[in-house]
């Protein structure tokens, strides 16, 4: 079903640096298929590793807007997860452009159908995927798909930039962050998140001592009290972060790697950290506006 060449020659350059320096250290088996830059590959522990080119579904792509299925990507995911299914094994998922709705500024990346036909896709599978992970939004996020029955299904984990770029669009843009680097603790076998910890460089300071300081911005399972980042303990964060301040607070300083001090949380008013909370669960704009809209009208009844 699926090739083993590299095919072009930019994933040629890819797949000989790939090759030529992790198979010497895990022994990974890669599979590529000719063209789209998306690949699978299955550790020596059995867990198996899916990297997807989700820039096919970002709406700055315009040669992909008409498209129904841009090179073949759904049509192979859904094939390799009902492979992986079939065959017992776990599947991590990774890209670069994540699914859902970025806050406070509630952009949504992806084409709106492609957006939705992600989002069933990976519901469909959610009992062999651990966690998802993605970055381009430059800030730290953390979502949760739920499954059909509305029990906890995917945590999706966002990792913010090194790159101190900021989105803008028009004349707006995103607040200030620092750039981060995370580390990632995962059961090798399972794929199931355990851990994570935040590093971050205080830009200001590091500019005024023109050398750069890497800092722990904060050990995720501490700073949101669960033992792991499954999907059951993401819940439990998410369920924290909608009813205590406190620990949402916690939330909107990690979103932009602790780089405004306390201005970011004093600046999020009702609307804000209504974004905030219903970002972590609804991932449709239509949905997403549901939940803000009823989450306000809430709090004014209250």
């Amino acid at each position: 079903m699926h090739r083993t060449s590299c095919g072009r020659k930019t994933v040629m350059m890819w797949c000989r640096g790939l090759l030529g320096i992790v198979i010497l250290v895990t022994t990974l088996v890669v599979v590529y298929p000719q063209e789209g830059g998306y690949y699978t590959v299955k550790t020596v522990n059995g867990l198996r590793i899916v990297g997807l080119n989700t820039v096919f579904y970002y709406t700055a792509d315009r040669l992909t807007r008409l498209l129904p299925v841009p090179a073949g990507q759904f049509t192979w995911l859904d094939g390799v997860l009902q492979d992986a299914r079939n065959a017992g094994e776990k599947v991590m998922l990774t890209a670069h452009v994540p699914p859902g709705i970025k806050v406070p500024g509630k952009v949504q990346w992806f084409y709106e159908r492609f957006n939705t036909k992600f989002l069933d896709l990976v519901q469909k599978y959610a009992d062999i995927i651990p966690g998802m992970y993605f970055g381009h939004d430059h800030a730290d996020g953390l979502k949760l798909l739920l499954k059909k029955d509305g029990t906890p299904g995917i945590p999706m984990f966002i990792a913010p930039s090194v790159t101190p770029w900021r989105y803008k669009s028009g004349t707006e843009s995103d607040d200030p962050h620092n750039p981060g680097v995370r580390l990632v603790k995962y059961d090798r076998k399972t794929g199931e998140a355990l851990d994570f910890i935040q590093y971050y460089m205080d830009l200001t300071e590091s500019n005024e001592a023109n050398a750069s300081s890497w800092k722990v911005a904060y050990d995720a399972s501490k700073a949101y009290q669960v033992k792991d980042l499954s999907a059951a303990s993401v819940s439990m964060a998410v369920e924290q972060m909608s009813a205590d301040k406190y620990v949402l607070d916690k939330h909107i300083r990690f979103n932009t790697v602790l780089a405004n001090g306390e201005a970011t949380v004093n600046e999020c008013d009702a609307t804000c950290r209504a974004k905030y909370i219903c970002s972590f669960t609804h991932h449709t704009r239509g949905e997403f506006q549901s939940c803000v809209t009823d989450r306000l009208s809430n709090s004014l009844i209250g």
